[in-house]
């Protein structure tokens, strides 16, 4: 069969379309932290949206003493931290443990600390990623607050191409401190997603009432969700743009070919 000028350029666009594709986001192993002495039915929420929404595969762990993280986060590619709206999980944590958790981010792994100001108004999500990464931010709620708009820090990030704002669902928080190269999506001067290269996202939304388990929709924060959890090495996020220019320089050197031989 003969091959024109033509269908090389569509069949090396369609090549060059799936080779990015494949490497995009895949199904992640990911663990959730599901002790009832920390979290509650937001952490049921989760589980659903990342198995059932998001097809990851999903475990489950409780416990704090030392190694329990450990054996929890073997072959796992990420770590999920629902809302702590129980107790707070850093104070309860040995330098052991944290280690453990810190190992796991320093191999790769990524891990997702929910925001937990906003029921309780303790912190606890601010604590937890203070204690993983050595910071020192507060935590707010956007109770008052309709929405969270992407950043341009968002560009050199994981989440580059994420929906253009965030509604601030009921149960929404925020980290106060952040600087501006790790505020992902914010409102005013808080970060509702922020994102760390040492392996770490704070997501704002706890996922309450969060659908398919019960009735609200994520409007966006389950692909938030998505890309925090997925490992890095499959994300290669590619602009519409840059694939619309690939295209075309397929074609112009198909066409040309076509034209030289003439």
């Amino acid at each position: 069969m003969k091959i024109t000028g033509l269908s090389k350029f569509f069949g090396g666009a369609s090549l060059a379309l799936a080779l990015f594709a494949s490497q995009g986001a895949g199904a992640a192993a990911v663990a959730v932290f599901d002790d009832a002495s920390f979290v509650a039915e937001e952490s049921d929420n989760i589980q659903a949206v990342l198995s059932t929404t998001l097809g990851h595969t999903v475990s489950t762990f409780t416990g704090t003493a030392d190694g329990v993280f450990g054996t929890a986060l073997s072959g796992a590619d990420a770590l999920v931290i629902p809302e702590q709206e129980n107790g707070d999980l850093s104070s309860a944590l040995s330098a052991t443990a944290i280690a453990e958790i810190t190992g796991f981010m320093a191999s790769g792994g990524q891990v997702v600390v929910v925001g937990s100001n906003y029921t309780t108004g303790d912190g606890f999500g601010a604590a937890m990623v203070n204690a993983l990464l050595g910071t020192a931010f507060g935590e707010t709620d956007f109770s008052t607050a309709s929405s969270s708009s992407i950043t341009a820090a968002a560009a050199a990030t994981p989440f580059a191409g994420g929906p253009a704002s965030l509604p601030n669902l009921s149960g929404t928080s925020g980290l106060t401190g952040v600087a501006a190269a790790n505020t992902v999506y914010q409102t005013g001067g808080a970060a509702s997603v922020a994102w760390f290269s040492a392996g770490l996202t704070y997501i704002g939304w706890d996922f309450f009432d969060a659908a398919p388990l019960r009735t609200t929709d994520p409007q966006g924060w389950e692909t938030i969700l998505d890309i925090a959890v997925t490992p890095r090495d499959t994300q290669v996020p590619v602009p519409a743009t840059a694939l619309l220019l690939l295209a075309g320089i397929i074609g112009s050197r198909a066409v040309s070919r076509r034209a030289a031989r003439r």
